[in-house]
Order: structure tokens, then sequence, then C-alpha cells
């Protein structure tokens, strides 16, 4: 790769000149909201590539129905010589429901560029968050234990996450371990760490932001809530962080927060705080101004070795 792509509506064709996914079996009527107003014979593709995270029964399933079942979907770039890195995508929606401009816009972004992306579809409330880290961690286990499959350099994973699952994205960057060897499932020998995480409007902190007073907005007072930032340690991945300044549902002090913490640990990290947005703009906004951020994380990805850097610009004579 010699040089990054023209940023956002010339790297989306959304499907258009092929899925270019691997087919795989046993996959179940998926929630509709991810598929949602997607032309019946993409959607099709898509499906017919997903598979189980789990062969068998998930780990505190409630049931067989689709709800129950955590899916990976590849979407994945013409396959080459040498493997690729890989992206992990965890839409949003609060934990009730996975957003569709959240899910394979997003991947699509990523393949466009060379990488490949799967999306995740984690388990939802009535689930506790915490069965849903389990599916973020199996993800990231069968990426690695199923690489030289799909392709994929299983030293070069990250994810992106978007307000919920940009709070899933930070439990699991933060919730990493490297495998279990003794184990009988080769998937669960495999580690969960990741290589970088991006949080695009995350959700971090447990308490409402207050701007009252000077003291409301202090710093140091928005430490003490509770939330995902007390988490990060000198182990947490290089993170990318991303939200738009008049942001009412994740305010830009979740950011700073964990911004704050990855100081404190040592922990390499990008933050931009986009002067409007409000939430959940995800790639194609209506705003052109927002675009750029997905140019910004594919620089952010260059700077994790997960992307090759761009070649050095030319001064003009």
């Amino acid at each position: 790769m010699n040089s990054f792509p023209r940023p956002l509506t010339t790297l989306l064709a959304f499907a258009l000149l092929g899925l270019g996914v691997a087919a795989s079996g046993q996959t179940p009527a998926a929630p509709g909201s991810m598929f949602k107003n997607m032309q019946p014979e993409i959607r099709a593709g898509y499906e017919a590539a997903g598979f189980r995270l789990w062969a068998e029964r998930a780990p505190q399933a409630k049931g067989g129905d689709a709800a129950d079942i955590p899916m990976l979907y590849p979407v994945l770039p013409p396959r080459g010589p040498a493997p690729v890195g890989v992206v992990l995508v965890l839409p949003g929606g609060g934990y009730n429901s996975h957003a569709a401009h959240e899910a394979f816009p997003i991947a699509e972004h990523f393949r466009a560029v060379g990488l490949a992306a799967f999306v995740l579809q984690y388990r939802l409330k009535p689930y506790d968050p915490t069965v849903s880290l389990l599916d973020a961690q199996r993800a990231v286990r069968v990426l690695r234990a199923r690489a030289a499959e799909f392709g994929l350099d299983p030293r070069k994973i990250a994810a992106v996450g978007f307000s919920a699952g940009g709070h899933l994205a930070a439990n699991l960057s933060t919730h990493a371990d490297d495998g279990r060897p003794d184990v009988a499932d080769p998937v669960e020998r495999q580690g969960s760490r990741l290589q970088s995480v991006m949080l695009i409007y995350p959700s971090l902190v447990y308490a409402r932001i207050k701007r009252d007073t000077a003291d409301d907005r202090a710093l140091g007072e928005i430490l003490k809530y509770p939330g995902l930032h007390r988490n990060v340690g000198a182990k947490t991945p290089p993170t990318f962080l991303l939200v738009g300044y008049d942001d009412d549902k994740t305010p830009y002090e979740h950011c700073l927060a964990y911004a704050t913490k990855l100081h404190e640990a040592g922990a390499r990290f990008e933050l931009h705080v986009l002067g409007t947005g409000g939430h959940g703009f995800g790639l194609l906004g209506r705003d052109p101004r927002l675009q750029i951020w997905g140019q910004l994380a594919v620089n952010w990805l260059s700077t994790c070795d997960i992307l090759p850097a761009p070649p050095p610009a030319v001064p003009p004579n």
C-alpha cells in the first residue's frame, strides 16, 4: 500500500462491487437493527458469511434464539500473499440494539484501506454488559485462532466501538488476558489483548456530567466518578478517542477523564474533540465536517503498525 485512499465517500462503495467475504455455516437469523435498510442481496451476502462465536450453546445463554447467539460477520479485502491487520467493529445502540450505521459501513471503510474487518453481533439486554464483554473477548480469540483461515495477522488486531459499543471496546481493552494454555478449547488458548482500540463517542463515566459551576467542571471531580477510566492501566493498548463537543449523551468529559488516566498510566493515546456533531453521527453523517474522523482513524492505525505508514509528503517546488 503506497498511500491512503481519499476519505469516506470514495471509500464506501458499500459492497456493491462484491462482498469479498468467506462463507461459513450455522447462521441464525440476525436481529434486524444491524441490517436495517440494507438491500436484500447485500444483507444475504453478509449473513451467509457470518458464523457463531461458539459452535455449541454460548456461555450464559438464556435460550437458543438469534438474540442468544453471538455472531461474527467477516468483511474481507482481496486475499494477498501477506496477512493483514484486522478491525473488530462493535456497533452502538445502548446495549438495546446494534446500530446499522455503526456496523457494516464501518467495516467497509476499513476494508477499503486493505484491512480485514469483522462486525460483532454481541448479546444485548436483558444480558448484562459483562456477557457482552465475554462475547467481545471470545471474538478476539476467534480471530487469532482462525487467523490463517482468514488471512489475518494475529499480532495486528484493533477494535472500534461506538457509544455503548465504545463502552464495550474500552471494557475489552482493559480486561484482556493471554489465554489459557491448559484448556481443551483451542480458541480459549488464544489471548484477548488488542494492539489498538478506537473509542468513538464512547460511554465511559457512570454519572451525569454537570457543568453548572467551576467545581462541577473540574476534571479532578469528574475523575472521582465511577466508570471505565478507573480500569485503565499500564497494559491498556494505544487508544484513539473521538467525541463531539456538543454530545449530550456521552459528553466529551468522558473522554477527558479516560485520556487523563491513559496519561497517568503511560499508555499512548490520541484524543479528538470535534467542534460539533452531537451523538451517533457514525461515518457518513449529514455534516461533512465530521467525515474527517475516518481518515484520522486510518492515520492512527498506521501509528500502531496495523497499517503501513503513508509515504512522506513531497514538498511543492
